[in-house]
């Protein structure tokens, strides 16, 4: 990070210093253009979702491993920040899923997905969901899994892929229903919907069988219930013009 700073302060770019502060005491000044992201991709999903309502694009250099949502820094980083300055980037605007859930106190938490969000069990035993899609219930519900996976196009890259080996590319409007180890009770590896769509789960046996739900640096115990949506507001990232491959193919590039 003292290098990023130095190479900002060579560049004479005029920057806010938001170093370890929690998510809740980050507010930027207004002259602020965006947030530069340092780290990999989980750090980069810590921050986007829950700093999103600024409505300010997100730069990530990347000093983690694949970097889907990084730019290139190690080795590069003179003139990365150098294209950084001079606007020598594209902002694609990435959706988030919304989850609304309560737990068995009756209290309700809500929080964003930028990559996915999971319900999964948290005992020995498996659990059981039953699932309304768009207000209609599965034939197949209720599901006995380990949980459920709703990957979003940028998130069909991380947890969902680990499951199903298949990813679609980022600007598919797509939300991706991934079952996690269901396959007595569900006959396909996972289903691709139109990404509006509503997702309605209710726990069997709660207590029993306790679920969590899991999404960006957030989660909860003890879940009874559970609404997922498309959420009104988008991530902007930026990604630097370093190649001649669409971004859509840079990312599918990536996986190796």
């Amino acid at each position: 990070m003292k290098k990023v700073k130095g190479e900002l302060s060579d560049l004479n770019v005029t920057w806010q210093d938001m170093t370890g502060l929690s998510l809740s005491a980050i507010v930027p000044e207004k002259d602020i253009d965006l947030f530069l992201v340092v780290g990999g991709d989980g750090t980069m999903i810590h921050f986007a979702g829950h700093l999103s309502q600024f409505n300010l694009p997100f730069f990530g250099l990347n000093y983690g491993n694949v970097g889907f949502m990084m730019n290139r820094a190690r080795g590069v980083l003179p003139r990365t920040l150098e294209a950084l300055k001079k606007g020598a980037f594209s902002i694609w605007n990435f959706p988030l899923l919304e989850i609304q859930g309560t737990d068995l106190d009756g209290n309700i938490h809500r929080g964003l997905g930028l990559n996915d969000v999971t319900i999964q069990r948290m005992t020995s035993q498996a659990c059981r969901i039953d699932v309304k899609i768009g207000g209609e219930k599965l034939n197949y519900s209720p599901f006995l899994c380990d949980g459920i996976i709703l990957s979003t196009p940028l998130g069909s890259t991380a947890y969902g892929y680990n499951v199903t080996r298949s990813i679609v590319s980022i600007n598919t409007p797509v939300v991706l229903f991934t079952p996690i180890a269901a396959s007595r009770t569900f006959p396909a590896q996972n289903i691709m919907l139109p990404l509006d769509t509503r997702f309605s789960f209710k726990i069997i046996e709660p207590v029993k069988r306790k679920v969590q739900m899991v999404c960006d640096s957030f989660s909860l115990g003890a879940l009874n219930e559970a609404e997922v949506f498309l959420s009104k507001t988008e991530v902007q990232l930026c990604f630097q013009h370093d190649s001649d491959q669409s971004l859509p193919m840079r990312l599918i590039n990536k996986m190796e």
